[in-house]
Parts: structure tokens; sequence; C-alpha cells
């Protein structure tokens, strides 16, 4: 029997089902209730086919290859707003602890007096590296800087570096260390 027939043979059992349900036949009211139920599980779709599952997929990549580098992006600028306010804090402390004292320090020096938080005392914060130290005469100037733990790749932690001495001015570079000749940052 072709598919077509059969389904033709079940509408017309299924008819007759229904006319003798209507005249009280408990038999063909079970029969016309496994037809519905034959015709409605074939046509009911159950979870996702295999081309929605890769829209979806393609969909997050998507996003995901738009908002990573955002991210990153954003990091650096943090961490690299993070080491000025560092510096900013380093040669602040240098000053008072010269007033104090009567000399510059170094980085470890200005942690040991709590003049500096131990987290930036220790010479790493925010995925920046600092190191302070007195020059060549301790009670007239200092150096500071800031370098990136990363400078460059992917997974920078940021592109630029920091200096500052005495006279309390951040300059940077791009991509090379920064020196009391490099731009100031304002």
């Amino acid at each position: 029997m072709s598919g077509r027939n059969f389904r033709l043979t079940a509408t017309a059992i299924a008819d007759d089902d229904i006319a003798e349900s209507r005249l009280g036949n408990p038999i063909a009211a079970e029969r016309q209730q496994e037809t519905k139920a034959m015709h409605s599980s074939q046509h009911k779709s159950k979870g996702f086919s295999l081309i929605e599952l890769l829209v979806v997929v393609a969909v997050v990549l998507i996003l995901a290859a738009i908002a990573v580098p955002n991210l990153l992006r954003a990091r650096r600028a943090a961490n690299e707003a993070s080491s000025v306010a560092s510096l900013r804090a380093i040669a602040s402390g240098q000053m008072a602890y010269r007033h104090s004292q009567g000399a510059y320090t170094t980085l470890a020096g200005l942690g040991s007096e709590s003049v500096i938080d131990s987290v930036l005392a220790s010479g790493s914060k925010s995925g920046y590296i600092f190191e302070s130290d007195p020059g060549t005469d301790p009670t007239m100037e200092f150096t500071a800087d800031a370098e990136p733990a990363v400078s460059s790749g992917i997974g920078a932690s940021g592109t630029r570096f920091y200096f500052v001495s005495q006279d309390q001015v951040i300059r940077f570079n791009v991509g090379t260390p920064a020196d009391s000749t490099s731009s100031p940052l304002y």
C-alpha cells in the first residue's frame, strides 16, 4: 500500500471512528484518540536542529571577537591610569620622606616607613613594575619609573613607560623606557 493510499485509508477510518464514537462505540473512540496522538507526535519537533545550534555558536563567536579586543584595550588603559596614580603616590611620598628625613630613599624605604602602601612598595602593581631610587645626591634628587610587566602582544599590561623625578612632572614614552627628556604626560 502506498503512503498516499495509507493516509487516505487512515483518514477514512478516522472519519468512520468519529461517526461511530458519536453513536457510543468505545472501541471507535479509543482508535480516534490513538489516531490523534499519532498525527500530533509526527508534527512536534523536539530540541534544536544542528543548523540552529551552529547559528547560535557563530553569533556567540562574533560577539566574542568584537568584545575581547575592547576588553583588553580597556584593561591596558586601566593599568596605565593606575601606574600614573602610583607614580604620583611615589613622588609625593618621596617629597614627604625628604621633608621629614632630609633625603630621598628607595621604594622599599618608603614602604618600611608606611609612606606608601605595601603593594606599591613591593614594586609590582596592576601589571606595572616600579622602581624608585635616590639620585647621586640623595638630598636633592630622586627618580622613579614604571614599566609594563608585558609591553607587547595581546596580553600586554600596558604600552607606555613612565618616569618622574624631583620636579614632580610625570613623563612617558611608548615602547621604550621614559627618562627626564621624554614628553610630559600633561
